[in-house]
């Protein structure tokens, strides 16, 4: 039973949550707790893509993970780990790293995607191909003390290249080698779970779309900021029929 059975909303939802399909691509300090937020919440299956072991290096802030599963396979044990706990969820790993050959049939599968990666490259082309998909994605990134997040809708303008600009040319430091706060993922990716709780639950007002998420820890700030939709944005302008109201 999930400790938390129905999310009730005052909106016409989607579909129920213990029928919603959430692919969490990236088990680690963002993936961990929007992967559990959404188990509690008695979202029907959850799948988790990571092809990394757990390193000691990642205790610190990847709270599924204890000393036991060291050199072990983040998304199997995640997804025996979360499975025990959270019964209703049907929990799936998937221990590898997605790639042109097969992100397409795997986001085919799922009604919603969460990029809880560490790489501007990668983060970058899953937004790319979630927009190709027609599937929508819950964006987030940290290193050091700040991070953001925001939600992509195909079918509606406005997307992390416009936000970043199309080649948006970001340093690439990773939290292994930058260092992140713990609290700063945590809270990020307990955003992620709600955005896709949110879209599920046709919550579109809800929805960090055309705003992001900035959180400054150093600072205590936390601040949700709009930004405009690029009309010529490769991303997403081509694929938006403003009269339809749908993808092209």
């Amino acid at each position: 039973m999930a400790l938390v059975p129905t999310v009730r909303v005052n909106s016409e939802p989607r579909l129920p949550l213990k029928h919603a399909r959430v692919l969490v691509v990236g088990v680690g300090g963002l993936g961990c707790p929007a992967a559990a937020l959404l188990g509690q919440a008695g979202v029907g299956r959850v799948t988790l893509v990571d092809g990394d072991v757990v390193a000691l290096s990642n205790l610190h802030r990847q709270l599924v993970f204890d000393e036991t599963d060291l050199g072990q396979k983040k998304a199997p044990r995640a997804a025996a780990k979360l499975g025990a706990q959270y019964p209703a969820t049907c929990f799936i790993a998937v221990a590898e790293t997605l790639c042109e050959a097969n992100t397409q049939e795997i986001l085919s599968e799922h009604d919603f995607v969460i990029d809880a990666t560490d790489r501007w490259a990668t983060k970058l082309w899953l937004h790319d191909v979630a927009l190709r998909s027609r599937r929508p994605l819950a964006h987030a990134g940290a290193v050091g003390w700040h991070g953001q997040a925001l939600t992509v809708v195909p079918g509606t303008p406005g997307c992390l290249r416009c936000l970043l600009g199309v080649e948006p040319g970001i340093e690439d430091p990773s939290c292994q080698e930058a260092g992140v706060v713990p609290g700063v993922v945590q809270t990020l990716g307990v955003r992620l779970a709600a955005e896709a709780i949110a879209w599920l639950s046709g919550r579109d007002e809800s929805l960090l779309v055309q705003r992001f998420l900035y959180v400054d820890a150093q600072r205590g700030l936390q601040r949700v900021r709009r930004f405009a939709a690029d009309p010529h944005c490769p991303a997403c302008s081509q694929a938006y029929d403003q009269h339809a109201n749908t993808l092209v």
